[in-house]
């Protein structure tokens, strides 16, 4: 792993036998022993090892989905939905004991809930005897909390696609703002609502704009 200067310098006031080294781009070179949290190979080796634990407790892998998991007992099949380190488990009573039990005993203390209602990554989870629902209305009204909304008959109307380049380009905070919605958006709709995904692609575009002409340093999308 290579450590930037500014974490380098950091690292030679704490430990200053580190200084010899120190390469010339003033970066340190290390070697890691486990594996650490936003490093590309972290999340393949994290899914190596729940994979492993998972498919111990005789769950099969879906062909089509490898971050689904299957087991069948009796006339019942038991699934889980694996999406980085959350987990959500469609099973009976006495097998979430089994899976609380085996996770807790791998990693410690984990956040566990139960019942026929839960929230699952923005989406709100119903589990009833003729089936499962899944919906994300709580996660539109957080999007729309604050905003000033006014409806339309399709999610892109054609102006939303026309940008003006003498338009000025939003302030640093509000840009933040913007990006921030934009990227909830594109989640919400890969993930329910694909009839908002073109207007959303666009607008993805618009999220990183540089402002050459001032001279600026951030990045900004024209104002409205």
């Amino acid at each position: 792993m290579k450590v930037d200067p500014k974490i380098t310098r950091m690292a030679k006031e704490m430990y200053p036998e580190f200084n010899e080294f120190v390469w010339k781009d003033e970066c340190l070179y290390t070697i890691l022993l486990k594996a650490m949290y936003g490093c590309i190979q972290a999340s393949a080796l994290w899914y190596v090892l729940i994979r492993s634990v998972i498919k111990g407790m005789n769950y099969t892998v879906s062909e089509t989905n490898k971050c689904v998991f299957m087991k069948q007992v009796g006339d019942r099949v038991f699934l889980l939905l694996l999406f980085v380190d959350d987990i959500l488990a469609v099973v009976d009573a006495e097998e979430a004991k089994k899976l609380k039990a085996k996770l807790e005993e791998l990693f410690g203390m984990i956040q566990f809930k139960e019942g026929d209602k839960l929230s699952y990554l923005g989406m709100d989870v119903t589990v009833k005897n003729s089936g499962m629902t899944i919906d994300m209305h709580f996660c539109v009204e957080q999007l729309l909390e604050g905003e000033d909304v006014e409806e339309f008959t399709s999610p892109g109307t054609k102006n939303m696609f026309i940008v003006t380049s003498e338009s000025k380009a939003l302030q640093e905070e509000v840009r933040k703002s913007f990006h921030l919605k934009t990227a909830k958006l594109l989640y919400l709709a890969k993930q329910a609502r694909p009839d908002i995904l073109t207007a959303v692609t666009f607008l993805c575009t618009r999220v990183q704009v540089a402002l050459r002409k001032t001279g600026a340093s951030c990045v900004g999308y024209w104002d409205t």
